[in-house]
């Protein structure tokens, strides 16, 4: 019998990791083997600052993530986080050469990698690349141009970057720890596989993941990606709003965001809720002003996403479905108050396609599973290369060959 491809995929932020076990049933259903979260985290600012402590991290984890589904791999996929991320657009050209004027796989590949290099500066890593259209002799658009007769070949593409130095430091850690990285998947892209359908991204979607330091955002449009961009606010930002406005501790801000959210409380309920200050004495409030401060605070944050995004020419309010996830999408009654606020339709986004517990149906795990899927479904794409040995070598081109002629 087949063994089905499984992966161990991770979600590594400032504040957490999270991972998971997952195994491919059919071509789009994975089904969580094990799963495990931990405070403990190995980031600052989406970086590495010590390898060692890293590595130390991520071993300990890893290891006890897979013995819980009795799974001894070598191999993980792992997200990329920070406000270097980028998202830049870049075309290229080339003259279809041989003899028989046919397009064959390596024009593709030869067009794809011109298209990297114009596109992308020698100081950063490709860890994404999405096709936006190829278009052949200059004025005929096409979605698969392999085989066709043409005299040239281009390419439009959106290419997800990250400074290399950072990831490498990522992946040096992660091989400290026994392991080796098969995929790198950035954080909204994660989300995107997680979360939204063929029909989103055709229709238009704005997918917001608001977690505690930084949001991420991206955005999809007849199926392309129209933007994708990681911000400087977050949860955080909303429990020193609690702070400020009460006069309490960043932990005892934190605990009440999580207790009483942005949900608002009427007559008919108890209003009333003590306090304790930092200097030790108490104080009786009104359970409202909590929710006051937690609301200003979200949208605070919701409002500078959204400036962000009309600098680019997006308007939230003008055929886009916003769809929420992160850790802020669970906060009691966030989503509701910001459609109340700005009068806009949200929603939470949570995972689809997934055999798991009910537990991780939920926005706060979308980007691990999302690493996971994009992993199973859609691996990174490697062109080959004359450094592969000799038999891989011309296994790949024998395999190229019958693609392009039959």
């Amino acid at each position: 019998m087949k063994k089905k491809p499984r992966i161990t995929a991770l979600d590594i932020s400032d504040v957490k990791i999270a991972g998971v076990v997952a195994e491919l049933e059919s071509k789009n259903k994975i089904t969580v083997l094990s799963y495990d979260i931990t405070n403990e985290s190995c980031l600052k600012n989406g970086l590495v600052v010590d390898i060692t402590k890293a590595a130390a991290v991520i071993k300990n984890f890893v290891k006890k993530l897979q013995h819980k589904s009795h799974t001894s791999s070598p191999t993980i996929a792992v997200n990329i986080t920070g406000e270097d991320l980028a998202l830049s657009k870049s075309q290229a050209a080339i003259l279809i050469s041989n003899a028989r004027g046919i397009i064959t796989s390596a024009d593709l590949k030869a067009v794809i990698s011109q298209a990297h290099i114009q596109g992308v500066s020698l100081d950063r890593k490709i860890i994404e690349t999405l096709i936006s259209k190829y278009t052949v002799d200059d004025n005929v658009e096409v979605i698969n141009p392999l085989r066709m007769y043409a005299k040239k070949l281009c390419v439009q593409l959106s290419v997800v970057s990250g400074f290399t130095n950072h990831i490498n430091n990522l992946r040096k850690a992660i091989s400290r720890a026994g392991y080796c990285v098969k995929d790198l998947v950035a954080d909204p892209i994660a989300d995107s596989f997680s979360v939204l359908t063929e029909k989103d991204k055709e229709d238009g979607v704005v997918l917001m993941n608001i977690g505690c330091l930084r949001s991420q955002i991206i955005v999809f449009k007849k199926n392309k990606m129209e933007y994708l961009k990681v911000v400087n606010r977050g949860g955080a930002d909303i429990t020193k709003s609690i702070s400020s406005s009460l006069d309490v501790s960043f932990e005892y801000a934190e605990e009440l965001k999580r207790r009483y959210g942005c949900a608002q409380f009427y007559n008919n309920q108890k209003q009333e809720v003590v306090l304790k200050k930092d200097d030790g004495t108490f104080k009786t409030i009104n359970r409202n002003l909590i929710t006051d401060a937690a609301s200003g605070g979200l949208f605070d944050v919701f409002d500078f996403i959204d400036k962000e995004l009309k600098k680019a020419n997006i308007y939230l309010e003008k055929d886009y479905k916003i769809i929420l996830t992160g850790g802020l999408a669970l906060m009691d009654s966030a989503i509701e108050a910001l459609q109340a606020k700005f009068h806009l339709a949200i929603s939470a986004g949570v995972p689809r396609g997934y055999s798991v517990v009910n537990e991780l149906v939920a926005p706060n795990w979308s980007t691990c599973l999302g690493v996971a899927k994009k992993s199973l479904i859609n691996p990174p794409y490697v062109p080959y290369s004359r450094a592969l040995s000799a038999p891989r070598y011309i296994i790949q081109k024998f395999n190229d060959f019958m693609t392009d002629y039959f």
